[in-house]
């Protein structure tokens, strides 16, 4: 398995899955098929740079909870796709909860160690001068309205982790995997098929840490920064599903790149 970390962000590792390299006249048409598996809370993030980039061909976004529940996620990535005239780019609802996790498990850890700075949905609204990050939605089924539009598109009736493992049965050796939120569509897609992540061709993951305290003086280290004071080595896509986490990183992937 080959595998490289991109410490500089997430927008590089995009780049360089967007950015065509020189071919043969062969070649020429030839379009890098990709699979978005994102906790989409925004209309900036992966999905809408991947849909808008050349000699990129998305087969499908799915959605996970993570950084908002899974439902405000898919909401969000169905606005995208309307924003951007790419309806029909499939949307596919994943995991709503984590494996194993849950909110009172995570209440017990920061009781033995410590508060922690981001808990997605879980999240509490902030006391004052805490300088806690916004507090998360209680329910998994209530979604707020988006600041993008709410869309009017529906989301596809499959399931994530089934439609990945089609996806790339149908596809072997041919699709990056980009996975942007916490792992639990890809851990069920591996329990569903033991020879999916060997049949992808890359898997392009945020998630970790390499150096979490090293110091740099600019506004958004300081920020991000916080997240890492009790947990120095679980960043946020891992915390939220350490299982999954853990089910992804044994699998049999050609290539990894990590995105810290």
């Amino acid at each position: 398995m080959a595998f490289r970390f991109v410490p500089v962000g997430c927008l590089i590792a995009l780049l360089s899955l967007a950015t065509p390299v020189a071919v043969s006249a062969k070649d020429a048409t030839a379009r890098r098929l990709v699979l978005i598996d994102d906790d989409v809370v925004s209309l900036n993030g992966a999905p809408a740079l991947l849909l808008q980039a050349p000699g990129v061909e998305v087969l499908g976004i799915t959605t996970t909870s993570g950084s908002v529940w899974r439902d405000t996620a898919t909401a969000y990535a169905l606005r995208t796709v309307e924003i951007l005239g790419r309806t029909d780019v499939p949307v596919v609802p994943g995991a709503t909860y984590p494996l194993v996790n849950s909110e009172a498990a995570t209440k017990r850890w920061e009781g033995l160690y410590g508060r922690l700075e981001f808990k997605g949905p879980w999240t509490e609204p902030a006391s004052a001068g805490a300088g806690q990050s916004t507090p998360g939605t209680p329910s998994p089924s209530v979604v707020p309205s988006l600041p993008i539009g709410d869309p009017v598109t529906k989301p596809s009736g499959e399931i994530a982790a089934a439609f990945l493992v089609r996806m790339v049965r149908a596809h072997p050796h041919q699709i990056t995997l980009f996975a942007t939120g916490p792992m639990t569509n890809i851990a069920l897609a591996q329990s569903l098929d033991s020879s999916f992540a060997a049949n992808v061709k890359e898997l392009v993951y945020m998630g970790g840490s390499l150096n979490p305290q090293q110091a740099i003086d600019t506004p958004a280290a300081a920020e991000f920064a916080r997240e890492f004071v009790n947990t120095p080595r679980r960043e946020f896509n891992i915390r939220w599903d350490p299982e999954a986490a853990r089910i992804m990183a044994h699998g049999a992937w050609p290539k990894v790149t990590m995105v810290p």
